[in-house]
């Protein structure tokens, strides 16, 4: 009976360094560390199988590499994710387009579409800048109309992103494919609105 006691002390002891070890880890990769505090991080997390199926320390480890230029690595971290939802698509999508990876973040965005995976007001952005920057009119207009419709335009964070950002760089996309002068552009319309461009 001792042996039962003394061994729930220990199993005790371990579960708290550990919860201590993720929240050293956690701590460290909100800090913005280097690639090679990264590596040593994501050993400790793979040795680990409570860190290692942890999927929101997978999202933090998949932000951390990718504000450092590693969307390779990034994509190998969420590779490994079984469950996806919008947020770690999200997190993937604008490791591509942050790391100038548009063509990626356009067909991640596709994949994430495939499996069932709704878009929300934090996908959109940046599939507009990825549309806009690899220069495919045609995509970005596909993708703002149906966010339009959805009214997903009128959440600030969209709101502001697409259209002060991605939206005007459509619309200039569109002028520079058409032949016409861009004050001719939208003449005889009532309201003039990209989804009508």
């Amino acid at each position: 009976m001792k042996s039962i006691k003394s061994q729930s002390k220990y199993s005790c002891h371990v579960l708290t360094a550990s919860k201590n070890t993720e929240t050293l880890i956690v701590q460290t990769l909100d800090k913005s560390p280097d690639v090679r505090t990264l590596k040593k991080l994501h050993s400790r997390i793979i040795s680990d199988p409570k860190l290692y199926s942890d999927t929101s320390l997978a999202i933090k480890l998949m932000r951390a590499y990718a504000a450092r230029g590693k969307p390779d690595v990034t994509r190998k971290i969420f590779d490994r994710i079984s469950e996806r939802n919008n947020v770690i698509c999200n997190v993937m999508i604008r490791s591509y387009v942050n790391n100038h990876f548009y063509r990626d973040a356009i067909l991640m965005y596709k994949s994430m579409l495939a499996s069932g995976v709704t878009p929300d007001h934090y996908t959109l952005p940046c599939v507009l800048k990825a549309s806009s920057a690899s220069d495919d009119l045609r995509f970005g207009v596909q993708i703002h109309c149906p966010a339009v419709k959805k009214g997903l335009d009128l959440n600030l964070f969209t709101g502001n992103e697409a259209q002060l950002v991605s939206l005007q760089t459509l619309i200039s996309l569109f002028l520079s494919h058409t032949e016409d002068e861009p004050e001719d552009v939208g003449e005889g319309m009532d309201e003039v609105h990209v989804c009508t461009l």
